[in-house]
Parts: C-alpha cells; structure tokens; sequence
C-alpha cells in the first residue's frame, strides 16, 4: 500500500529513518564502547544485509506472482541453514532438515503454487536477492548479539542502515520519483513498517536468534505465508487456495520439527546418554 505513492529507495530510507529516531538513545552508548572495527562490520550487515534486502523486495513485489514469491520465502529458511553453517559453523541434524523441506513444501501449498501467471525474469532476480541479503543479514548479526543486546543491535543496526539510506533517497525524491500523491494512510503504513516491523519486529528476531540456532529461527518464516494468506482473506476478501488448510498443518508441522532439533557447536562433545 505504501509503494503506490512512496518509491522503492524513500520508503526503505523513511523506515530505518524512524527505526533510529526512535532507538537512537540506546544506539548511541554502544556506538561509543565498540571499536571501529566492529562499528565497520555493523554498518556492512545493516547496509548491505537489510537495506538492500528491504529495496530489493520493493522492488519485486510488483514484478512478480505469488507463487513466485513463496518459492523465495519458502528459500530463506534453507539459505539461513547455508549461511549458519557457513559462517557460524551451525552444525544442523536431520531433523532440521526434515523441517525446513516439510516447511518449503507447506509453504507452496498455502500461496497456491501454480495458480498464478508468470514472473518476470527481473521480479525472479530481485526475490532472489532478497533471500539471500536477508539470510546473510540473519546470520552476519547474529555474531554481534554477544557484545549487544536484541534491543541495542537493533538501535545500532538503525542508525547505521539511516545514515546510509539517505542519499539514495535524497536522490529518489531529487528525480520526482520519491512522492507521489501520497495521504494519511501512506504516512500510516509508513509508521508501521518504521515502528511495527524495523523496531519492533527486528528485535523479537534478533531476541530469538540470542537463544537458538540460525537455522531453527529461520525456521518461523513459514509463518509468513499463512499469516500473509489468512490477512489477506480476513482484511481484502481474497479467496484462500483449496491448498490453505493442508499447506498450513505442514507449515506448522515444519516450524516444530525444525525447532526442536538439537544442534552442537563445532568440537564439542556429545551428550552422555544414561
């Protein structure tokens, strides 16, 4: 609803805009206490992670179908799991696996895959880096949450991602393309995604990835279409795939599977059975 009157670039600059408004005063003291180092990995991960996964979904909503879209969100989870064991050394059972394939399947089965037209070969490529700059994301600040809280690395996060969001949409705005015909209920959507999803949501994420594997919080992104299907039913009368139902049990069926794996740190030891 934003995108109809707000471009790409302003709407991502206006969310981290607000999002550091809002969270500058814990931001501040941390800035001041980690080295410049440290502050230069930050700014990677919020400029290259989650403002480029943010301008890279704008950009695809409008390119491509819903099927489309739930094969890439279907994705994320897994590339979390490649990532994490990647960079993170996560080492993920079975039984994770099981739960991110049972949760892709369930995924598809609730947008309905196969119903919708085609998408264009750039909404295709601008999902696609969705997925991976949000799996990276996921991952890369993951490693901060030992020096930081939830709370604080996300203020970090804002600030940084603020400060580099502003020139492309300066720059957006300068061209014409920034604004156009924007109301009341623009400004709305635009508080929500600031405050409802980049303060709010970020740091329940970030709270989650402090106490469990990447690979098990990516798990709960299969959450997603079912919520973005039953709102969409509820709020715009959409009508809801013959799919819904059985896709939804194994959503939610993947989700717990995947969670309750047990995952071991590199080296380690394990556990001593009785």
């Amino acid at each position: 609803m934003a995108l109809r009157t707000i471009g790409p670039l302003t709407l991502t600059g206006l969310r981290f805009a607000i999002a550091a408004l809002v969270l500058s005063p814990m931001a501040v003291p941390v800035i001041r206490r980690l080295s410049t180092g440290q502050l230069a990995r930050i700014a990677a991960v919020a400029s290259i992670g989650l403002w480029g996964q943010m301008v890279l979904i704008y950009l695809g909503i409008n390119h491509s179908n819903s099927a489309i879209a739930a094969i890439i969100v279907g994705l994320e989870p897994v590339l979390i799991a490649v990532w994490a064991a990647l960079l993170l050394g996560e080492r993920f059972a079975a039984r994770t696996a099981a739960g991110l394939c049972i949760g892709l399947v369930g995924s598809l089965l609730v947008a309905g895959l196969g119903r919708a037209d085609g998408a264009s070969l750039a909404g295709l490529l601008f999902l696609l880096g969705t997925g991976v700059a949000f799996s990276w994301y996921t991952v890369a600040s993951k490693s901060f949450l030992g020096m930081c809280s939830p709370v604080e690395l996300t203020a970090v996060i804002s600030v940084a991602g603020a400060i580099w969001a502003l020139a492309p949409m300066l720059a957006e705005i300068a061209l014409g393309n920034g604004f156009d015909g924007t109301g009341p209920r623009s400004w709305l959507m635009v508080l929500y995604l600031g405050i409802g999803n980049s303060v709010i949501a970020y740091s329940l994420w970030n709270r989650a990835l402090r106490g469990l594997p990447a690979a098990a919080v990516g798990a709960s992104l299969y959450a997603q279409p079912i919520l973005g299907a039953g709102l969409s039913w509820l709020l715009l009368r959409d009508a809801l795939p013959a799919t819904f139902v059985p896709g939804a049990v194994l959503v939610l069926a993947g989700v717990y599977v995947a969670s309750s794996a047990r995952t071991r740190a590199p080296g380690s030891l394990p556990e001593s059975i009785p």
